[in-house]
């Protein structure tokens, strides 16, 4: 008997000595035991995707790969739990693991910042896809044999071989759909790039400035976590080594850059806002001079608010934006460490509000008295003034030769996939076989870039089923529907589009309310047959004949969470149907969805993103808070816009803003719609608004005014817009010889530059074709292309041969002022003359952009990134041409 036990005994000992050596994801017990918490919660929100979900942890996984699941699960935002199955996290855990594991630096990384920075499939608000798994073993071989920093830097390499920059929609495509297509704006760069690293172990994370304060724009870009330390990159733009890129000046003036950490994080950085799920944290000061200060919100007794929502709000876009949103505390007390220009506080707690311009250099605390409700009419005005300019850091330019020939070699190498593209001869064959319209044909291909074989498979099954729709349904998503969504997704919603005999009058509407398939910024899916099969014919009918019927049924089945879908993404329309939990937001694109598949005209409105449906000829508002139907009533607004010399336009100089909940929500118009385009007088439903109006100065700072005004139902608001405008009289900084030559890019031949710019006011732009900055600018010169024209003048764009691949042509950049003419400064003579002149380092800082008069006077000189610049162009041009 003393035997058996001594046996047991001896058993017990050991098996708690293999429990001791169990390896664990996370080492601490206290916060494994939250993670376990957590993890029991989502799962229980979850009940409907319990087999789909949670099957995977019956696999043979080790002790570590669990706790790893478990921590995504735990700390995943609802619309990942409603859209995906177990396999893919577990797919994520596993390719991390290994890489982890065969990495040579994998074993350096702490567990927190690889918890944080690593594991993590999600960066910020993309459609997720297997981009980790499918290319581990091309970028496992790519770094093989590197540092960790070289590693870092190849990864950035191989990026930039597979994508480029350009700009494009908010919704934030896939890494693998970005690799399709070749191209993506800076926030699908960054996406990219930190999923490239992360993929090998590098830990990383996207950088993200919401709004610059020198110009109206925003920027994403990456940092990477090398040997214990932090360092930026550009995304898919690879500099010689780390911490350089063009964007490195302009974020010395910014007001606030930060990153999310995924999960609870108990790091030692900055926090901007920090939720049980996830923390924003501030890095601003890793760029920018900062400064902390304190927002106080009384009542008006002087009693401290709790819970007041306190907004820092930047000047950008014609709006005020904010950069930051935070809760007091006890003490009513809230508090941000921000760049040092101008913000607009702005605290609001049940429909009361104050605000206040603040300088932050000069501010400590501040105290805001909830004391105002909207309703009355008065005008206010604010001077924006934005960090100053900063003088450049040096950067050592070692490596700058070797790398751009290296560019050169990669862009060869993107621009030869997309020269596989179905061009416009291969379009016109197919449009005859398939007897369609051959230009619109090769619209919606041309449209599509990378993913024409998919368009096209599309167009050859589709045409058989209903030829009439086929082409609509394209031309009526946005292109970057066009360049990911696969055929199948597509087939849906033409074939499954119900009652298409629509009369004339109503086509318009029936094809934009109902057969569209995109309702918001959500990546469309095939939702429309799994609607249609989830109810059953009787319930189909009252709702067609009610739609009411819905709300009611929603109210009754949907349970709405607005804390768990913390990254914005929409839940699809199945994954609301199958999970039975949402937040709002997803909520409106289900029912929108729900009532075109039942051949319901919906939509979320434009302007206000109100969801509405079409009954008896008029649109019902649906607020899905009081679950009624509404007919909200209307009243208009006539806008006079008092300078008839300009055509201001929404986003950039002006916009509207409807008041809700203790703050102004900007009505989402078109982007760039000139104000001529508007209609005389906006329909606008009853209520509260806010005109903002903005004049940017070259230097950066904004005169703002704003007008608060109501509009009551049945009635017309007469509103002047006017802007605060100062008169910048243009004196010369400096004198350039412009006598030397250039040599012109499509002929080759030697010009001197006082020939191609006949004796006239000119602009001189530096530039580097391959960089966003360059990029931008160009975009902002062909939206203004009739005024340089009809100013007239030389425009001459110079560009460093050594920066220029090979498949550069005149035509790359479309829309240009006719007067645009490509040259190379040969040795960057000209521009050497003008850092001379300024005595500062201009080479690394394009565009750099002047206007010279024919002495070779320059009255003007902007460097780097700066949105708008176009209009600063003109504005100086202009007056010149007066004096």
């Amino acid at each position: 008997m003393m035997k058996l036990t001594n046996v047991v005994l001896i058993l017990v000992l050991a098996l708690s000595a293999i429990s001791c050596q169990e390896k664990h994801f996370v080492k601490d017990p206290k916060y494994r035991a939250k993670i376990r918490e957590k993890f029991l919660e989502q799962k229980e929100m979850v009940p409907n995707k319990e087999k789909e979900l949670f099957d995977v942890f019956n696999e043979d996984l080790s002790s570590e790969e669990k706790e790893a699941l478990e921590f995504l699960y735990a700390y995943m935002p609802l619309n990942d739990l409603a859209d995906y199955k177990g396999e893919f996290f577990r797919d994520i855990v596993k390719v991390s693991m290994k890489a982890r594991k065969e990495m040579a630096w994998g074993q350096k990384v702490p567990e927190d910042v690889f918890r944080h920075f690593v594991l993590p499939y999600r960066i910020n608000n993309e459609n997720l896809d297997t981009f980790r798994v499918a290319l581990y073993e091309e970028l496992k071989e790519r770094v093989k044999g590197l540092s960790m920093r070289d590693a870092a830097l190849e990864v950035n390499h191989w990026c930039h071989e597979k994508v480029t920059y350009r700009g494009t929609d908010i919704r934030t495509s896939a890494p693998l759909s970005l690799i399709r297509t070749s191209w993506g704006r800076c926030g699908e760069e960054s996406t990219f790039t930190v999923s490239a690293l992360r993929t090998v172990g590098i830990p990383a994370r996207q950088c993200y400035t919401p709004r610059w304060a020198h110009c109206d724009d925003n920027h994403a870009w990456v940092e990477v976590w090398v040997d214990g330390k932090w360092y930026f990159l550009g995304a898919c733009e690879p500099e010689p080594d780390l911490n350089m890129g063009w964007f490195a000046e302009p974020a010395r003036r910014a007001m606030l850059v930060h990153t999310r950490a995924f999960g609870a994080y108990q790091g030692s950085e900055k926090i901007v806002n920090e939720d049980e799920k996830f923390a924003e944290l501030n890095l601003t000061s890793h760029y920018a001079p900062v400064k902390t200060f304190h927002v106080k919100v009384v009542d008006t007794k002087g009693k401290p608010v709790e819970g007041a929502r306190v907004e820092y709000q930047l000047y950008n876009y014609a709006e005020f934006y904010p950069i930051a949103s935070k809760l007091t505390d006890s003490k009513g007390m809230s508090h941000l460490s921000s760049g040092l220009g101008d913000l607009l506080i702005w605290a609001s707690r049940d429909n009361q509000f104050n605000y206040q311009k603040i300088t932050v250099e000069e501010c400590d605390t501040i105290q805001l008295v909830l004391r105002r409700k909207a309703g009355k009419e008065y005008q206010e005005q604010f001077d924006m003034v934005p960090p100053i300019e900063r003088v450049p850091n040096l950067v050592d330019e070692r490596g700058r030769k070797a790398n751009n020939l290296r560019l050169k070699k990669e862009d060869e190498i993107r621009n030869a996939y997309m020269a596989t593209f179905m061009d416009s001869v291969q379009a016109c064959k197919l449009a005859n076989t398939l007897e369609l319209d051959a230009q619109r044909v090769w619209k919606a291909i041309q449209r599509s870039t990378g993913n024409w074989k998919a368009i096209q498979n599309y167009l050859e099954q589709g045409v058989k089923q209903k030829p009439a729709l086929v082409l609509e349904l394209l031309e009526t998503i946005a292109d970057k529907d066009l360049r990911d969504t696969p055929a199948d997704i597509l087939l849906d919603h033409l074939v499954n589009t119900q009652d298409t005999n629509w009369k004339k009058e109503e086509r318009k509407v029936m094809v934009k309310t109902v057969l569209n398939p995109r309702i918001a910024n959500e990546l469309i899916s095939a939702y429309r047959s799994t609607i249609q099969n989830s109810f059953d014919r009787k319930f189909k009918k009252s709702v067609q004949q009610n739609p009411a019927q819905l709300i009611q049924w929603i109210k009754q089945n949907i349970q709405l969470s607005e804390k768990g879908n913390y990254y914005r993404t929409p839940i699809t329309p199945i994954g609301v149907l199958t999970t039975k939990v949402t937040d709002l937001y997803s909520l409106n694109i289900f029912f929108v969805a729900t009532c075109r598949s039942l051949g319901i005209p919906a939509r979320l409105n434009q302007a206000t993103r109100v969801t509405e449906y079409l009954e008896d000829g008029q649109w019902k508002s649906v607020h899905f808070k009081e679950y009624k139907p509404v007919v909200a009533p209307k009243g208009k607004l006539k806008l006079v816009n008092k300078d008839k010399d300009s055509d201001p336009q929404y986003y950039l100089h002006w916009t509207l803003a409807k008041f809700d909940n203790g703050k102004y929500h900007t009505l989402e118009y078109d982007w760039s719609r000139k104000f001529s385009d508007f209609p005389s007088k906006l329909e606008l439903e009853v209520g509260d608004y806010m005109l903002v109006t903005g004049y940017r100065a070259n230097d950066g700072t904004v005169l703002t005014k704003l007008k608060f005004f109501s509009i009551e139902e049945n009635r017309t608001q007469k509103l002047a817009m006017e802007f605060r405008k100062v008169e910048e009289k243009p004196n010369p900084i400096g004198k350039l010889n412009l006598e030397q030559g250039v040599q012109l890019f499509e002929s080759g031949s030697s010009k001197k530059l006082p020939q191609m710019l006949k004796g006239r006011v000119s602009v001189l732009a530096w530039i580097d074709p391959d960089k966003e900055p360059t990029k931008h600018v160009m975009v902002d010169l062909a939206q203004l292309q009739e005024k340089f024209e009809k100013l007239g003048g030389g425009f001459a764009l110079l560009m460093d041969e050594s920066k220029v691949s090979e498949t550069f042509t005149s035509d790359f950049f479309k829309g240009l002022p006719k007067q645009c003419f490509y040259a190379f400064d040969s040795n960057l003579q000209l521009l050497k003359q003008l850092e001379e002149c300024q005595k500062q380092e201009l080479r690394n800082h394009y565009p750099v952009l002047a206007i010279v008069d024919g002495e070779g006077k320059y009255y003007f000189l902007s460097h780097g990134y700066k949105i708008g610049v176009g209009e600063q162009l003109i504005k100086t041009l202009s007056r010149l041409q007066q004096e």
